[in-house]
């Protein structure tokens, strides 16, 4: 009997926009790229948590596949301008949903344009799903780039580990959406610093700041460009956290208070952005790298990059799609959870035709399984969801245990105490240089993951989004533990050995 591992969660109730999406891509166009079609999937759906879970041989046999097509540098040319294309057509697409008046459009335009989200969206999973299937949960692209950096290490006895070398060389060197808002952050800072006027203003109490902050016409439409540029960054897939001015305006106020120099961060970032590029050049001819060596690296930092925008994208395009979900909520008489629990037909046939079975898309909320089956995507609830769920299988931590394995993403030595955080209710649990635990982060999560000593994932893989972000903010960052958040718990004091991919458990 055919059994999935649980290899992913998250919280949402966006079953269809995301999870539905990706299966789609997945089942039926990876063929495009890659040959053939990834059935070894299925997504299980409760309330508002899914989990992804997998076939673990089908799984990595996809992955070789995927890895055997890399071998060819033109493949990688192509998973990069295919993503950042059908990411750019996303952002282009939903852009265009949160600017219009849907209150004045007909029922069948509604559903023309909720039906038209999908086509770029499933494209943008179609790339996406390279750098997963080339690494995440079998490892087989870090565990290829840490063999050798290994091997180069001892070879040129360089006093250099094999982990610090991977946190380095595996760096992406293109900007994120998070490096980019904060160098526009602090180009704003500099910008309230050059002026005395707002200097003042700024050493006042939020609310005065907010209350007068249109006074200073220059700062005021620096700031609200900003604020609409990024208001999704804590989004997540269905919200609803947006945020406002006065979020953006209260980090400033924080950052003028701590003494911080706009002008000056900005020359660090750029000059930070130069030297990883020297650094990269100097160690890879120092660990006297090939050139096949140096490609696999190149792989490494495009597929970091991608698997960043393009979980960026998602919740963008998740942000600016939320009127859209809410309109036709309110014109249908659902609630936003079940218009995500639809399919996109079973929504155009309600627009256009009247026509919805609530009492089957309440059964998906409590509990749905999304599979291929019979050459197409079903999606099962009741018993026969339950009997799906029953054959998925997690990794077991024994309680015993004292010490993960895990791998580097970037390296450091650090002791704290634990904060389990796997949703955004859980970031106000973490103080400045805990050691935040996750499942898996993702870009709701940032601002707990900037005050986190170090970070520490059960997933991972060197495109996770820990992965990324912890070399972005430079923190010492263990990933694909397996186990973490069921071996620790809240307030255990651990020490994450982030050199060698170790976290130990330490006495009370």
């Amino acid at each position: 009997m055919k059994k999935w591992k649980h290899i992913a969660s998250d919280h949402s109730s966006s079953i269809y926009v995301h999870g539905g999406s990706y299966l789609n891509a997945a089942f039926t166009l990876d063929k495009n790229i890659l040959g053939k079609n990834n059935h070894s999937i299925i997504f299980v759906m409760q309330n508002t948590e899914w989990k992804f879970c997998a076939n673990v041989s089908e799984w990595e046999a996809m992955g070789r596949i995927a890895l055997k097509k890399l071998e060819n540098p033109a493949f990688l040319e192509k998973v990069y301008s295919g993503q950042k294309e059908t990411c750019r057509k996303v952002i282009a697409y939903t852009e265009k949903i949160k600017s219009q008046n849907l209150k004045n459009i007909s029922n069948s335009a509604l559903a023309n344009l909720y039906l038209g989200l999908f086509e770029p969206w499933d494209q943008m999973n179609m790339w996406g799903e390279i750098p997963n299937l080339a690494d995440f949960e079998h490892f087989m692209l870090t565990n290829k780039i840490m063999a050798f950096l290994g091997l180069q290490v001892k070879k040129t006895k360089s006093e250099i580990s094999a982990g610090e070398a991977f946190g380095i060389l595996v760096t992406s060197t293109e900007r994120s959406y998070l490096q980019q808002e904060e160098l526009g952050l602090f180009t704003i800072l500099a910008q309230i610093q050059s002026s005395k006027e707002a200097k003042k203003l700024f050493e006042n109490d939020l609310q005065i700041i907010i209350q007068n902050i249109a006074k200073l016409p220059k700062i005021h439409s620096l700031l609200k460009k900003h604020t609409e540029k990024y208001d999704w960054m804590q989004f997540h897939y269905d919200g609803p956290i947006i945020l406002q001015m006065d979020y953006f305006i209260d980090i400033l106020r924080s950052e003028i208070k701590q003494g911080i120099d706009g002008s000056q961060k900005i020359k660090s970032i750029l000059g930070n952005e130069s030297a990883l590029v020297k650094r990269q050049m100097e160690l890879e001819k120092k660990l006297s790298l090939s050139e096949n060596q140096k490609y696999w690296l190149k792989v490494a930092r495009t597929f970091s990059y991608l698997k960043g925008i393009r979980k960026d994208t998602v919740f963008m395009g998740s942000r600016n799609s939320g009127p859209l979900i809410n309109e036709i909520a309110r014109r249908l008489g659902l609630s936003p959870k079940q218009v995500r629990h639809s399919t996109p037909l079973e929504i155009s046939d309600a627009l256009v035709n009247g026509k919805i079975d609530v009492n089957l898309i309440n059964q998906r909320i409590a509990l749905c399984v999304i599979i291929w089956d019979k050459n197409k995507i079903r999606i099962t609830v009741g018993k026969e969801a339950k009997g799906l769920v029953a054959r998925v299988y997690e990794d077991k931590a024994d309680p015993n245990q004292k010490e993960l394995i895990g791998m580097p993403a970037y390296p450091g030595l650090v002791s704290g105490i634990v904060k389990i955080v796997n949703k955004s209710s859980d970031m106000e649990k973490v103080q400045k240089g805990d050691i935040l635990v996750s499942s898996a982060t993702n870009p709701n999560l940032v601002p707990a993951m900037k005050k986190a000593g170090a970070i520490v994932t059960d997933e991972g893989g060197v495109t996770c989004h820990a992965a990324i972000v912890s070399r972005e903010l430079k923190i010492p960052c263990v990933i694909g533990t397996k186990v973490a958040t069921k071996l620790l718990r809240d307030g255990d004091k651990v020490e994450v050995d982030a050199i060698n991919g170790i976290v130990r458990k330490l006495g009370s």
